[in-house]
């Protein structure tokens, strides 16, 4: 039962609590690059949805090749 217990416990911690601290440390992100990342994080699912829109309106033509 205690096994049990301490692997549950062991599943909850993120990965990076077990790597050494040296493994962990990286540089910081530049302001630009996180902009730009947020970004396209916020564009995709628009991306996404309107070529699902496309491919839904090329579909049901009847004139498609």
């Amino acid at each position: 039962m205690t096994a049990l217990l301490f692997a549950g416990l062991l599943a909850l911690l993120p990965a990076e609590g077990l790597a050494c601290p040296a493994c962990t440390v990286r540089a910081s992100e530049s302001p630009v690059r996180s902009v730009l990342l947020l970004g396209a994080l916020v564009l995709a699912p628009f991306l996404l949805v309107g070529l699902g829109v496309w491919a839904a309106r090329w579909a049901a033509r009847e004139d498609h090749p």
